[in-house]
C-alpha cells in the first residue's frame, strides 16, 4: 500500500496533508515548496492467514501425516471393514481397539473426527438457478472540482508580504494605468488565500474600472460573464452596461455579456471610478442592508382587531403600507474570474459616492 507524506523542506517535519504542511510553514516563516514523498507500507498478514504455518500440535506438519493421523485413518478403515464383515458396531469398535492397542473412547473420538472431515469434503450441489439478464453496471461518477482563475485587488503594502509564499498558478500583477496591485490565483487555492488573509490581516479591495479592463484583457474576448453575489450565494444574469459604466443585472441567470462587449462599454467611462453592478434585485428584501421596518407587515386589519379584542386593549387607527417594490441599487465589484464578476450585497455603492 502506498501512502504520501508531506515534509517541511526546512525543519523536515512530516504531515499527512499538504494544507497542514503549508500552515506549519507559514506559522514558522519557512520558505520553499512542500516535499512530497511516497512511502510503501507493508501490511502485516492477519493471524491464521499466513502461507507458512508452524509445525507442531497447533500447526500443520509440512513433512506429511503424523503417526497419530495415520493411526486414526487405519482405525477408520478397520472399523468399516469389520462392519462389512457383519460385525455389530460394538464388536467392530472392540476389535479396532484391540488391533491398535488404543482405548475405545479414543477410537470413538477418531471416528467422529473422520466423519467430520468427510462432511467438509462433500461438495453440495445446488439446484440450477435461472440466469437473469445482466444489468449494466453503474459506473461511479467521479466529480472533480472545477478550477478557474480569480483576480482580486490588494493593498500595496501586502505585495512584499505575499511574494515569498506564492505558489504555482499565483501571481501579483501591477496595473500600469493606476499602479494598483492585482492578486491572481486559482480557485482551488482559495483555502490558502483565505488563511493568508487571516494570518496577515488583509482583505480584497474593490476594483476600479481600469482594473476590470486590465483583467478582461487577460481573458478571451468571447468569454461570457454573469454576476456572482457572495452574500446571497446566488448567480445573476447580465443584460447590459449603463451609460455610467454599471453592469446591469437580471434575475434570469441565463443572460450574460461577453468580455469584448463589457470592455467596449467601459472604455467611455472614467477609469478611476469604482466598478459596480446595479439593478432591481427581486430578492432585495433578503439583503442584509436593505431590511427596514416597512418590510415587516405582521397582520391584516381584521387580524389586528381580533387580537386587540382578545387582549382587551384598544389601538389607534394604523395606516398599512403595501410592501415596497424592489429599488434600483448599486453594489461594488470585489472579484473577477474567467466567467464571473463578484459582488457582495452587504455594502451599497452609495457609500463610496
Amino acid at each position: 500500500m502506498v501512502k504520501k507524506k508531506f515534509i517541511d523542506p526546512e525543519d523536515g517535519k512530516e504531515f499527512t496533508s499538504r494544507n497542514l504542511a503549508k500552515k506549519h510553514m507559514h506559522k514558522k516563516g519557512h520558505r520553499g515548496a512542500v516535499i512530497v514523498e511516497e512511502v510503501i507500507v507493508i501490511e502485516k498478514p492477519k493471524k491464521g492467514t499466513s502461507a507458512i504455518a508452524m509445525s507442531g500440535k497447533k500447526g500443520k506438519n509440512t513433512r506429511g501425516k503424523t503417526v497419530k493421523q495415520k493411526k486414526m485413518q487405519m482405525a477408520g478403515k478397520l472399523y468399516e471393514g469389520y462392519l462389512e464383515d457383519g460385525d455389530s458396531r460394538t464388536q467392530a469398535l472392540k476389535k479396532v481397539s484391540n488391533k491398535l492397542e488404543e482405548p475405545e473412547r479414543l477410537i470413538i473420538a477418531w471416528l467422529q473426527t473422520l466423519k467430520g472431515e468427510q462432511k467438509k469434503n462433500v461438495k453440495v450441489t445446488k439446484a440450477p438457478v435461472e440466469e437473469k439478464e445482466e444489468e449494466p453496471e453503474e459506473k461511479e461518477l467521479i466529480i472533480k472540482p472545477k478550477n478557474f482563475t480569480k483576480w482580486i485587488r490588494i493593498m500595496p503594502q501586502y505585495v512584499d508580504v505575499l511574494k515569498p509564499h506564492l505558489e504555482e498558478g499565483m501571481e501579483i500583477q501591477i496595473n500600469p494605468e493606476n499602479n494598483n496591485a492585482i492578486f491572481k490565483y486559482l480557485h482551488l487555492q482559495s483555502g490558502v488565500v483565505d488563511y493568508w488573509m487571516f494570518h496577515y490581516n488583509f482583505t480584497g479591495v474593490d476594483l476600479e474600472n481600469s482594473d476590470i479592463l486590465y483583467i478582461l484583457h487577460q481573458i478571451g474576448p468571447t468569454n461570457e460573464f454573469k454576476v456572482w453575489d457572495s452574500a446571497e450565494m446566488e448567480v445573476w444574469g447580465l443584460e447590459d452596461v449603463s451609460e455610467d459604466g454599471c453592469l446591469l443585472v437580471n434575475e434570469d441567470s441565463k443572460l450574460s455579456l461577453s468580455s469584448s462587449v463589457i470592455m467596449g462599454r467601459l472604455g467611455d467611462v472614467p477609469l478611476d471610478k469604482l466598478g459596480c453592478v446595479a439593478g432591481t434585485f427581486v430578492d432585495d428584501s433578503k439583503s442584509l442592508t436593505s431590511i427596514s421596518p416597512e418590510h415587516f407587515q405582521f397582520a391584516t386589519e381584521e387580524e389586528e382587531g381580533y387580537l386587540g379584542y382578545n387582549y382587551g386593549y384598544s389601538r389607534q387607527a394604523t395606516t398599512y403600507k403595501p410592501k415596497p417594490k424592489p429599488k434600483f441599487v448599486k453594489y461594488p465589484i470585489y472579484m473577477m474570474s474567467d466567467n464571473y464578476i463578484g459582488t457582495n450585497r452587504l455594502i451599497n455603492y452609495d457609500v463610496y459616492e
